[in-house]
């Protein structure tokens, strides 16, 4: 299944979710739900990759430069991965954010967060 995405604000905080294969053929659209995604939100992001089933090296690379992004102007980042993933993360940016089993822990951290002005969680923290 090529890769899907779709944006959601669940108790107001945005949640990019990414599910299928990550491939090289899907950076572009990839890179398209991240810019819109930007343009869309202007807090914090929960990526899901929670119905993500693989990626390509490039994919991952994609998801970085993501991350990387937000975090360049102090938005932080954290993931949402099923506990029973099997994707391995080598990117630098992806591997520091926090991560959590579902997209309600994840929302409710963020929302923990923005509540105490804290600097974390989220791989923004450097």
């Amino acid at each position: 299944m090529p890769m899907q995405w779709g944006l959601s604000k669940p108790r107001g905080v945005t949640v990019l979710s990414i599910w299928g294969f990550l491939t090289a053929q899907d950076v572009d659209r990839l890179n398209d739900a991240a810019t819109w995604t930007w343009a869309k939100s202007s807090g914090p992001l929960v990526l899901d990759l929670t119905g993500l089933q693989g990626w390509a090296a490039v994919g991952e690379a994609a998801l970085g430069a993501t991350a990387r992004q937000w975090t360049s102007e102090r938005r932080a980042v954290v993931l949402c991965l099923a506990p029973t993933s099997l994707l391995t993360i080598a990117d630098a940016e992806l591997a520091a954010c926090p991560r959590y089993p579902g997209i309600s822990a994840a929302v409710s951290a963020v929302n923990r967060r923005e509540a105490t002005a804290e600097s974390g969680p989220g791989c923004s923290d450097t």
